[in-house]
């Protein structure tokens, strides 16, 4: 409501101004205090670590989203890798527990770490390793269970994706490292995914419904070779760990795809029908768990019966897209709805600079990350473990006595990828 101020006394000017001040604080020390209720960690860490809200962060469901642990130091030390790591496995069940909860945990202020640091963390957990052949992109192994991440190009922002959304027991938990952060750019924002599935229901019913009752299928051509110098460069030879094309097609058949042969040794894939909303064990919510291909909005020329074959040789590349999972391209309505909740997740995503020896943790059933573009150098590492299941259309985190013993090549897609491993500046 507007005033004229020349029509108020002085006392009625400073009353509405107390009142105004009055308010902030008021608004302030609510916000602290639903930040220190969000905060609250087990007690068996207190001590050891400290929760801080970090200005990027934001409260979701009443919690810190990611919730940011850095080292309590009580001998005037300062704090490095071994405290970090000594930490980790000292206190590992109640870590998990946090990072299952919370669905992100951003470890900081540890210093710089290097690639064998962060592979001791990975193995702290104690949870298998994933496995890694199915990623689209090249990749290499830096430390035991260590990648570089597929670095897509840095002028091209990486969808909101889910990992490895295409297997069948994608990993449970998705852990990211920075060794070097971009001078500009290059952050991995991450989202609750349960936001994602709530906004396609509520904005677009239809679709979601179809995207329920039919579910997808990842559409990928590979190369017979790997190009290093591509984002979806891996060769249909490491994807499905063969030699031959009749090894190749044993492998597919047995994955349930379909495949076509492209000149020049390109392979075309489609997978069999996977689900695009799954439940959430854990907290009942619907989860939009899909991969980056879903919010790309150019598959025509990529769906199945576009007569991929016929084009012009020189034109065929590595691509992936999504198709329906009775095998018809995706109407125009949906990809207009799905390039609208790709717009709702870039509003509402968390993106958190990086900073030297950052490791964050994500519970891969729950949250979904991207990347933003960047200028390099820029080096993130990653490294997967667990295993989720979707059987019976929900989501849960599989024996983690099973680990990789359990994923065997009809587990893995050749269309899954890890783009977007990333994580970001500082």
């Amino acid at each position: 409501m507007l005033v004229e101020v020349d029509s108020l006394s002085l006392y009625e000017v400073g009353a509405i101004a107390a009142a105004i001040v009055a308010a902030v604080i008021v608004s302030a020390k609510r916000m602290r205090s639903l930040r220190t209720r969000s905060a609250c960690l087990p007690a068996s860490l207190e001590g050891k670590v400290e929760a801080v809200f970090v200005a990027e962060a934001k409260i979701v469901d009443g919690a810190i989203f990611p919730l940011t642990l850095k080292p309590v130091v009580e001998d005037a030390q300062d704090p490095s890798a071994e405290h970090r790591l000594a930490f980790v496995r000292a206190h590992r069940d109640e870590l998990l527990s946090l990072v299952r909860s919370r669905g992100a945990v951003l470890l900081r202020g540890w210093g710089p770490c290097s690639a064998e640091h962060f592979s001791e963390i990975s193995t702290a957990l104690n949870l298998a390793a994933s496995e890694m052949s199915c990623s689209a992109g090249p990749r290499f192994e830096v430390a035991k269970n260590v990648f570089t991440a597929n670095e897509a190009p840095p002028s091209e922002r990486i969808p909101f994706h889910h990992e490895m959304a295409q297997c069948d027991n994608p990993p449970a938990v998705v852990m990211f490292f920075c060794e070097l952060p971009a001078q500009v750019g290059g952050a991995t924002p991450i989202l609750q995914s349960f936001l994602a599935a709530e906004y396609l229901r509520k904005n677009h019913p239809a679709v979601a419904e179809r995207l329920a009752d039919k579910g997808v299928k990842y559409v990928r051509i590979m190369p017979p070779v790997t190009d290093p110098s591509s984002a979806l460069g891996k060769s249909w030879r490491n994807s499905l760990r063969v030699e031959t094309v009749e090894e190749a097609e044993t492998s597919l058949r047995a994955l349930g795809c379909t495949w076509t042969w492209l000149p020049n040794g390109m392979l075309h894939t489609v997978t069999k029908s996977m689900p695009a909303l799954l439940l959430d064990e854990r907290t009942g919510r619907e989860i939009f768990f899909t991969a980056a291909e879903t919010t790309f909005n150019s598959v025509e020329d990529e769906a199945i019966g576009a007569t991929v074959e016929e084009k012009d040789e020189a034109l065929i590349r590595p691509v992936k897209a999504i198709i329906y999972g009775d095998g018809s391209p995706l109407d125009k309505p949906t990809k207009e709805a799905l390039f609208d909740v790709s717009e709702f997740m870039v509003r509402s995503q968390v993106s958190i600079p990086w900073q030297q020896g950052d490791a964050l943790l994500l519970n891969n059933a729950t949250v979904q990350h991207s990347r933003e573009t960047f200028t390099p150098p820029r080096r993130i590492l990653a490294s997967l473990v667990g295993q989720l299941s979707k059987a019976g259309h929900t989501l849960h985190e599989r024996d983690p006595e099973l680990g990789i013993k359990a994923c065997g090549i009809a587990t893995v897609s050749p269309s899954s990828t890890m783009d977007g491993l990333p994580i970001t500046h500082a």
